[in-house]
């Protein structure tokens, strides 16, 4: 008797496909490990409102497939571009160093980018697929001491344990792309004022970031694909935060003071995430790299230095991302739709490419 076993299996996702509804097959240097995932779904009930003279109403009709997909990993230096190229939907990439190559994901049309997520659910018996999909939210977090996370959900168009093209042979032969995790120590944050100089020398002193992006997409459902969904369609603005966490309340280098100063006075504030690890990717000066540019950003309505006990301090602040009307000083031209995330690894492909 085959039993599902949650240890036994590792998630893979492959970006590309020609056709909407199309899976195609995971394999080398698709995988990577996680703490959780899932693809979920299946038809929705349409309700019979018949009255028949019964308490209890008549069983429902089969709906609308809904597909859900969800992975929740740490994040690593290498091996997550396609579900982060998935979400933005463009991937400029080049060789920077030898070996080393730089993705730089931004907001683009997904009309032709959605991906294959595949993963054993019972050992040699059952593989799950999700055809077609394409993430909707995507989390990046970290606090002192430990390391940095990344959450991802979206939809998917269908949900299969039968699929031909994502075999108990196929999925063998997934393998996870170069493995280093991402610590905490290893992040720099650096803050300014929008319309200010560069961030060389603007250094933020933080115990905690997290980035919560939301891409609305609705289902569309027609009578092109019976009760599966066409491709999905965008359902309005992309909605971000940045919110930091400070280990206490100071002034000057790293401070934090003049952040609600500013605060008060509604001043725009521009930032980079760096996190950089201490392994070269390339053969000379390129390191294995994540780095987040943040080009408009405005404090929401906070408590003003909170005093919660005898203790230092501590105390959180939002932002609201948004557009800037060009790239401010210090970011690069283009670069000022709201978030811009690169990376710098080896992965030597395109993340939407379908390889």
């Amino acid at each position: 008797m085959a039993r599902g076993k949650g240890h036994q299996s590792i998630v893979a996702f492959r970006a590309g496909g020609a056709t909407w509804g199309t899976a195609v097959a995971c394999g080398a240097g698709h995988g990577f490990y996680a703490r959780k995932f899932n693809l979920s779904g299946g038809p929705g009930n349409i309700p019979d409102e018949q009255i028949t003279g019964a308490y209890v109403q008549k069983i429902a009709t089969p709906g609308p497939f809904d597909g859900k997909a969800m992975i929740e990993c740490d994040l690593t230096y290498q091996g997550q571009d396609r579900v982060i190229a998935n979400f933005f939907g463009s991937d400029t990439s080049g060789v920077t160093d030898t070996s080393a190559y730089s993705h730089v994901f931004k907001f683009a049309d997904r009309d032709a980018v959605f991906g294959t997520m595949a993963y054993e659910g019972l050992k040699d018996t059952k593989i799950v697929e999700g055809p077609s999909v394409q993430f909707n939210k995507l989390v990046l977090s970290g606090k002192q001491n430990g390391v940095f996370a990344l959450q991802a959900e979206g939809m998917a168009d269908d949900v299969k344990l039968d699929s031909a093209v994502n075999t108990t042979t196929t999925i063998d032969t997934v393998t996870v792309a170069a493995y280093e995790k991402v610590p905490f120590a290893q992040a720099a944050f650096l803050m300014n004022d929008q319309t200010a100089g560069d961030l060389a020398s603007a250094p933020i002193y933080v115990g905690g970031v997290e980035i919560s992006l939301e891409r609305p997409i609705k289902s569309n459902v027609s009578t092109e694909r019976g009760n599966k969904s066409s491709l999905f369609i965008p359902g309005g603005f992309v909605k971000g935060t940045l919110k930091v966490d400070f280990n206490i309340l100071q002034d000057g280098t790293g401070g934090d003071v003049q952040l609600i100063i500013d605060h008060l006075a509604s001043t725009a504030k521009k930032a980079r995430l760096n996190i950089t690890s201490t392994n070269l990717a390339g053969a000379a000066t390129v390191y294995y790299k994540h780095a987040i540019h943040l080009p408009n950003l405005r404090i929401v309505p906070m408590d003003i230095i909170p005093v919660d006990g005898p203790d230092g301090i501590t105390f959180s602040m939002t932002f609201d991302i948004a557009q800037s009307t060009a790239a401010p000083t210090g970011f690069t031209s283009g670069y000022n739709d709201g978030i811009v995330w690169e990376t710098f690894n080896q992965l030597a492909t395109s993340a939407i490419a379908a390889t």
